[in-house]
């Protein structure tokens, strides 16, 4: 299962540490059916946070005490089975193909150097302007598309890269091997609207060459599939 959505039903107000409502997804999940549930968080980089009308639609107000998280992922599991039963086939994957690329951006924030400066975290953050490498990687199982994200990216980002790399299915991981910040592209960047996600957002560039990186590696294997006898 692949979704965008924060897992922050119960708000800052919680101090427990739990897995929110995907917990309870993968608690049903492997209640009703012999498999193993898998579940990867896709592109969540412009606020997306469980619906608070949904939850007082469905349960009435302000539901505590994981209530809502209960609610949510059961019902997300809902419509999973329903999927399941509704004729899904299983992939066959015939082959498999990997692949590792690097984009290199400017560091741009400020903001994350005063953090290292005030020892408010223990990662080596760049100089501003100096080049920054961000690892991205790329798995083909047959008809499903596997593709990381390295931070929390702007859906609409996430949207072309399902575009990009094909297949029958794409599974984005969201902070995948690399936590950048927000990845937004340039006009969000300069929206005041996205001040928030400005703040937090390592370069502005890096969207777009995240989007790069995976048309040059959806171009090569496709010249390479062009060249099979």
């Amino acid at each position: 299962m692949n979704w965008g959505c924060h897992p922050t039903t119960e708000g800052m107000q919680n101090r427990r540490l739990s897995a929110d409502w995907v917990g309870a997804y993968y608690a049903k999940m492997e209640y009703e059916t012999d498999g193993t549930p898998m579940f990867v968080n896709a592109s969540v980089g412009a606020a997306i946070q469980p619906n608070t009308r949904w939850r007082d639609r469905m349960l009435g107000g302000d539901a505590q005490g994981f209530r809502w998280a209960k609610a949510m992922g059961e019902t997300l599991a809902d419509q999973v089975l329903g999927l399941l039963e509704s004729g899904m086939r299983e992939a066959a994957v015939d082959e498999y193909v990997i692949a590792n690329a690097r984009v290199t951006v400017p560091m741009m924030n400020g903001l994350y150097r005063f953090a290292s400066n005030m020892g408010m975290t223990d990662l080596t953050i760049p100089e501003v302007g100096t080049l920054v490498e961000v690892p991205l990687t790329f798995v083909s199982l047959g008809p499903v598309r596997i593709a990381t994200m390295p931070g929390e990216m702007a859906p609409h980002i996430g949207q072309s890269i399902r575009e990009i790399v094909g297949g029958e299915a794409q599974v984005l991981v969201g902070l995948g091997q690399d936590w950048t910040g927000y990845i937004i592209d340039p006009m969000q960047y300069a929206d005041e609207t996205f001040a928030y996600e400005k703040m937090l957002c390592m370069s502005p560039t890096l969207g777009v060459e995240v989007l790069n990186a995976y048309q040059a590696i959806e171009d090569a294997l496709a010249e390479s599939r062009a060249r099979r006898p």
